[in-house]
C-alpha cells in the first residue's frame, strides 16, 4: 500500500493556516490515499474540508507517535508536517514506526526530515481559484475607492481593532471592509471599537465563502505578513503590511522589496494609505505580486509528496 499522514497545527495561537493549506494540497492529492490528523483547536467549518480526518490533542512527541502508528496500521509511508515550527524531535517522532516526512514551516531546514520546505512565494500552498485570478489581466484605476483589512484567521496582536481606530472617521466616502477569519482572537474588541467610533464606512464579513474574489476586487489592502500576503499578491492586490512575529516581518520586507506592497514598521498609517491613491504605483504592485506568487505552488508541492507516499 501507499499513502500520505498530512499533520497540520491549529489552534488560536498559531491561526488556521496550517489546516487550511492542508485542505488545498489534498485537492492535489486526489489520487493519493490521505488522511488528516489536526490539532485540537480546529474550527468545524474547517473540519468539514476534509474527507478523512482525525483530531489529535498536539503536535507533542506522544501524540505524533501515535500518529506514527496509525498512519503506519493504514499501511501509509509517509507523513507530511504543517506547522509553524518544526522540530527534529517532531521528525524523529513521525519516523519511529517507519514512516518517511515532509516538513512544511517558517524553518528553512529541519533536520531528520526527508524533505524540508519553508513555505513562501513560489511553494505557497493556495486554493486553486487563486491560480486562476493570478492569470487574469488586473488594471486598477482612480484613487481607493475600497480597502480590506485582514490580519489572517487569528490576529492575536489586536492589529485589525487598532487600525479600525486609527482609520476611525478617516475618509468616510471610502469603504473599509474588515475580513475576520474563523479563530479572530479578539472579537469582542473589534466589537466594542465598531461600536464606540460609529463609522458606517467600516463592514464586518465573517468567514467569507468567497475570499479570493473579495480580495481581488479591494483596491487595497491591510495585512501581516503572513500567509494572507501572498495570497493578496497573487490576486494583484496592493497592500500596507505589519507584522507581530519575527517570519512574518522577513515576509514583509521580502513582499516591500519586490514591489508588491508598503512595508508599514513604525512609520504612520494614513500617509501610507495615501501613497496607494495613486492608480499607477497600485498597478505596478499588481503585476509585481501576480509574477513573484503564481498560486501553483501546491501542485509543485504535490508533485514531490507523491513521490514520498510511494
Amino acid at each position: 500500500m501507499s499513502g500520505l499522514a498530512l499533520v497540520a497545527q491549529c489552534n488560536k495561537r498559531v491561526g488556521s493556516g496550517h489546516a487550511v493549506e492542508t485542505s488545498h494540497l489534498l485537492r492535489c492529492l486526489s489520487q493519493v490515499e490521505c488522511r488528516a490528523y489536526l490539532t485540537k483547536g480546529t474550527p468545524r467549518e474547517l473540519l468539514r474540508r476534509f474527507r478523512s480526518s482525525q483530531l489529535i490533542p498536539d503536535l507533542s512527541v506522544e501524540s505524533l507517535s501515535s500518529v506514527a502508528v496509525d498512519a503506519r496500521s493504514r499501511g501509509y509511508k509517509a507523513a507530511v508536517l504543517n506547522a509553524l515550527q518544526v522540530t527534529p524531535a517532531m521528525v524523529k517522532a513521525l519516523k519511529s514506526s517507519g514512516l518517511k516526512v515532509a516538513a512544511l514551516s517558517v524553518n528553512r531546514r529541519v533536520r531528520g526530515a526527508d524533505l524540508s520546505l519553508t513555505l513562501g512565494p513560489k511553494n505557497m500552498i493556495l486554493a486553486p481559484e487563486f491560480a486562476r485570478l493570478a492569470r487574469r489581466p488586473r488594471r486598477h484605476r482612480g484613487p481607493l475607492r475600497e480597502i480590506m483589512i485582514l490580519m489572517g484567521g487569528t490576529d492575536n496582536s489586536g492589529t485589525t481593532a487598532s487600525v479600525a481606530r486609527t482609520l476611525a472617521g478617516h475618509r468616510p466616502r471610502l469603504r473599509k471592509t474588515i475580513i475576520v477569519g474563523p479563530n479572530f482572537a479578539h472579537p469582542a474588541e473589534l466589537t466594542r471599537v465598531l461600536a464606540a467610533v460609529k463609522d458606517p464606512s467600516f463592514r464586518v464579513i465573517r468567514g467569507p465563502k468567497n475570499l479570493p474574489a473579495l480580495m481581488r476586487r479591494a483596491d487595497a489592502a491591510l495585512t501581516l505578513g503572513s500567509d494572507t500576503s501572498l495570497e493578496l499578491a497573487c490576486v494583484g492586490t496592493p497592500t500596507i503590511l505589519f507584522e507581530e512575529a519575527s517570519h512574518e516581518r522577513r515576509q514583509a520586507l521580502l513582499l516591500a522589496s519586490r514591489g508588491c506592497g508598503l512595508y508599514a514598521g513604525s512609520r504612520p498609517l494614513l500617509p501610507l494609505l495615501a501613497r496607494l491613491d495613486d492608480a499607477a504605483l497600485r498597478n505596478r504592485m499588481s503585476r509585481a505580486g501576480r509574477s513573484f506568487v503564481d498560486g501553483l505552488g501546491a501542485e509543485r508541492l504535490a508533485r514531490a509528496l507523491k513521490r514520498l507516499a510511494v
